[in-house]
């Protein structure tokens, strides 16, 4: 058993495949319903983490055929208790059960998913400020010891 409490958790489930971790640590995740959308919000956090002297790279956003492309390339890789695990957390409705089913509802529908590294409260405040302009619904930040729900006003 790993005793590093900064290592993440690896599960399965939407984040998972997209991350390669159960629990995206440090990081504010959200739906984009349309590409367009999703493409204008990934450039303008780009230019806010350039400008800040950040790297452009903490932005990922993956569109809704790349992450069923994820999810569908690393179905099976995760063992069978991984796999119980997972389900387990979603049947008990653990927050982040709860967070999972919805990114992974979304990719499904067809909406993309936003992620962009936040490791202090100033890059937290920043991306909810650049996010602020676009349509974002579920967007959370995964702290290191606990998920903050950051509803919008569009939810």
């Amino acid at each position: 058993m790993n005793n590093d409490s900064e290592a993440p958790m690896e599960e399965t489930g939407a984040l998972a495949h997209l991350f390669g971790v159960w629990y995206p640590k440090h990081h504010l995740v959200g739906i984009i319903e349309d590409r367009s959308s999703a493409d204008r919000a990934a450039d303008a956090l780009r230019t806010a983490w350039r400008d800040a002297g950040a790297p452009e790279d903490a932005v990922r956003l993956f569109h809704a055929e790349d992450g069923r492309e994820a999810i569908r390339r690393t179905e099976g890789f995760y063992g069978p208790a991984k796999r119980a695990m997972a389900a387990l957390s979603r049947g008990l409705g653990s927050e982040e059960g709860v967070a999972d089913q919805d990114y992974q509802t979304a990719v499904n529908q067809g909406r993309n998913v936003l992620a962009v590294l936040a490791p202090t409260p100033e890059d937290v405040e920043r991306a909810r400020a650049v996010l602020a302009d676009f349509n974002v619904q579920h967007l959370r930040y995964y702290g290191p010891l606990a998920m903050t729900d950051l509803r919008t006003d569009a939810e």
